[in-house]
């Protein structure tokens, strides 16, 4: 499957050269798993002319650092592009992305509006080519609601979220 979506990602810009491509696929805290490198090593050995790879640092299992694990999984993310496509630390990095989970993940790892500036600037210093976060509609208080579809499940900020990112 992962061919045939870089088969036609492919196909895709060179029929429209100036679109930007990026491919979004799961992390584990210490980067890409078997299939998110295979993906990356792939994409490289098909000349697939992706511009953005994006993890979602989250459901890592739980009683996370969160920030720590975010930074992990992308400095994985960059090493496993730089061996790809021999890419310096700051190529790689431009060819980057984050997409968080705002408030509780569905493993009950908690991203705060505090972490989520921290990951943030991270992210901004690094020149990393995208940063967001999953869902806007959840980008609402909720403190002790659980993981459900219409608030974060933190006490936060309306719209705390998108603001942070605006930063980016």
């Amino acid at each position: 499957m992962q061919d045939r979506i870089l088969d036609a990602l492919k196909i895709v810009k060179q029929n429209n050269p100036g679109i930007k491509t990026i491919i979004t696929f799961g992390t584990s805290t210490t980067g890409p798993s078997y299939y998110g490198t295979r993906l990356i090593n792939q994409a490289a050995a098909k000349g697939a002319g992706i511009d953005v790879f994006t993890i979602m640092p989250f459901d890592f299992g739980g009683g996370a650092n969160m920030y720590q694990n975010t930074v992990n999984a992308a400095e994985g993310l960059k090493t496993a592009l730089r061996n790809a496509f021999g890419w310096s630390d700051a190529t790689a990095y431009a060819h980057m992305g984050l997409s968080g989970m705002n408030g509780l993940s569905d493993q009950q790892e908690l991203t705060s509006p505090a972490t989520w500036t921290q990951i943030r600037d991270w992210a901004k210093a690094r020149g990393l080519a995208r940063f967001t976060f999953w869902s806007v509609n959840r980008d609402r208080p909720c403190p002790g609601g659980g993981v459900v579809a219409n608030c974060s499940g933190i006490a936060q900020n309306t719209w705390e979220f998108t603001g942070i990112t605006a930063g980016f």
